[in-house]
C-alpha cells in the first residue's frame, strides 16, 4: 500500500535530512535515480547501517510495504517530492 492520501506522513527532522540527500540528486540535476545509503552515510558522517536503519523506517511511515524491493527506493524519494515533503527549495 503507498500513501495516496493529499497529507504527508509524519517524519523527524533527521528522517527528513535524509530524505532531502535521497532526493537531492533527482532534482538538482536530473539524475533518474535517488542517492544511495553510502553517499547520505558520507554526507552527514554516519554509518551506512544507520541511514538504512533510516530508509527502513520511512517506507514504513510512506506505507511502502507492498512495493517491490527493487522500487522502493525511487517510489520514497518519488512521494517525497509529489506529497511535498522535500522540495527544491531544500536543496
Amino acid at each position: 500500500m503507498t500513501v495516496t492520501g493529499s497529507a504527508p506522513p509524519a517524519v523527524t527532522a533527521a528522517q527528513r535530512a535524509v530524505l532531502v540527500a535521497l532526493v537531492r540528486p533527482m532534482l538538482a540535476s536530473g539524475a533518474a535515480a535517488p542517492a544511495g545509503n553510502a553517499a547520505i552515510a558520507s554526507e552527514f558522517v554516519l554509518s551506512t547501517e544507520t541511514i538504512r536503519s533510516h530508509i527502513k523506517e520511512l517506507y514504513d511511515r510512506f506505507g511502502l510495504e507492498d512495493v517491490a524491493p527493487s522500487a522502493k527506493r525511487a517510489e520514497l524519494a518519488a512521494q517525497a517530492v509529489r506529497l511535498g515533503v522535500v522540495s527544491r527549495a531544500d536543496l
